[in-house]
């Protein structure tokens, strides 16, 4: 089992990579439903990285 540590660097990357699969969701060929889906997926881990990060900012500044 690998364990990732998760960094204020990691989670900028990760938040860039989810705007990413967000936009390619947007433009594809996929059906509105299953759009839908893809996006919600992505929105939530999004809004989940925002906020640990925001947390991680906080955490550090203390």
């Amino acid at each position: 089992m690998v364990v990732i540590e998760r960094d204020a660097r990691w989670l900028k990357k990760e938040i860039h990579r989810i705007k990413q699969n967000i936009k390619v969701v947007g433009n594809s060929l996929y059906s509105a439903e299953e759009k839908a889906t893809l996006l919600q997926i992505y929105v939530k881990q999004l809004r989940k990285n925002e906020q640990e990060l925001a947390s991680f900012s906080i955490n550090q500044n203390q």
